[in-house]
């Protein structure tokens, strides 16, 4: 089994959106509308079996429907927008998110029981692996931040930066996390979104976080 996850971007606006996975619906919500500042407008995640899926996204009041085929392997992101009156994907990160985000910390996982005659499916806790959920999290997420933030929107790239900083932080690499929040500035400050800016308030909490991991370094490192 592995998680799919798909969140609404650009160009909602008052719409009521179906999504239906593999012929199941999975989703259905009204008023879904883009918030500008921020390139995000809903989301949702399901469990689905490895191997070819089929996403139907509809929009009923504007007659507007799309089919989109992904290949699930592991954890993957599908990102969907409205361009033109037309339905588009983007497929955000590939495996390298998802699956950091999940080695990151103590998972479960479905095995076949061996004990079980009829091998039925049991859960495995497998133990978090902080060191590969950081290679893979930085590759996602620092390497290309601009891709990144274009990919999955404002929103759930600050959220997944922030978690990614914990995830330093709880390794005592206080300085990298804070690097990691000043780069994060630097692309949200830039970031414009049909003329407009990130909210201030957004990116003053961005300043506040990476200023606390300074402390801490510098608290750790026996500096006033």
């Amino acid at each position: 089994m592995a998680l799919l996850h798909i969140a609404f971007q650009d160009g909602f606006s008052d719409d009521t959106v179906v999504a239906l996975v593999n012929g199941e619906e999975v989703f259905r919500k009204t008023g879904v509308t883009t918030r500008l500042q921020v390139g995000h407008a809903d989301s949702f995640e399901v469990t689905v079996e490895g191997g070819p899926v089929d996403i139907r996204i509809l929009l009923p009041l504007k007659d507007l429907s799309e089919v989109i085929q992904v290949q699930v392997a592991a954890a993957t992101y599908v990102g969907v927008s409205i361009e033109r009156g037309k339905i588009v994907r983007r497929v955000a990160l590939h495996a390298s998110l998802a699956l950091g985000n999940e080695v990151a910390r103590e998972y479960k996982q479905l095995v076949e029981d061996k004990k079980e005659p009829r091998k039925q499916l049991g859960i495995k806790i497998l133990p978090a692996q902080p060191e590969e959920a950081r290679k893979l999290l930085d590759t996602a997420l620092t390497a290309q931040m601009a891709t990144a933030v274009e990919t999955i929107g404002h929103i759930e790239f600050k959220n997944q930066v922030d978690r990614f900083s914990d995830l330093l932080a709880a390794q005592d690499e206080f300085n990298e996390a804070a690097k990691t929040q000043d780069a994060l500035l630097k692309t949200m400050s830039a970031r414009k979104l049909r003329g407009r800016g990130i909210l201030p308030q957004v990116l003053r909490g961005i300043e506040g976080r990476r200023d606390g991991y300074r402390k801490k370094e510098r608290k750790g490192s026996g500096k006033k």
